[in-house]
């Protein structure tokens, strides 16, 4: 079942992309914007449970300070600080674990998700590869990005972020640099 799903959704993937090369983007492009609207529509159709599950999350948040009142006057007596919060949370029409069941719902969603790009990377050879990407981001950038990273803007950088803890570092190096 789990092969099936994930099937299903390279597939819906695979039409995506497909429809995004027919307008005549290039392929890498394309395949990024397609997991772009892929990941929307997965959220979009998540968005109910969502929904739900926040606003149970506010219901609970509204009845903190009454929980807070209860455990004070019941703090020796456990039990009936259990009947009491149950009482509570009946009259206000709320359900504790409403909050959380939505998740167990979209949690497989979002790693199957996830399954499916990782694969896209490893089988098909359409993205690179996480490890490639490592090594092209452990590599210094040329053009631009070297003059964002000179010497001027990084002592910049350390006079904007001073902290107490640093400023004996700061000043070291500023005595270091006129000798």
């Amino acid at each position: 079942m789990w092969a099936q799903a994930k099937a299903l959704l390279f597939g819906l993937l695979d039409i995506i992309h497909n429809g995004i090369t027919s307008v005549g983007i290039g392929s890498n492009f394309a395949w990024g914007l397609a997991i772009i609207v892929l990941t929307l529509l997965v959220r979009l159709l998540m968005h109910p449970l969502t929904a739900k599950q926040m606003a149970s999350m506010q219901k609970m948040q509204k009845l903190q300070p009454q929980l807070k009142v209860l455990q004070e006057k019941y703090a020796d007596d456990k039990d009936k600080l259990n009947a009491e919060t149950m009482a509570l949370y009946k009259d206000n029409k709320v359900n504790p674990a409403s909050g959380c069941l939505p998740l167990i719902i979209q949690l497989p969603i979002f790693i199957l998700l996830y399954g499916v790009l990782y694969d896209l990377t490893k089988t098909e050879g359409l993205l690179p590869s996480p490890a490639t990407l490592k090594s092209k981001l452990s590599l210094p950038s040329a053009g631009r990005m070297s003059a964002l990273s000179s010497q001027p803007s990084l002592k910049q950088n350390q006079w904007r972020t001073r902290t107490p803890a640093s400023e004996a570092g700061f000043w070291v190096m500023l005595l270091q640099r006129k000798v």
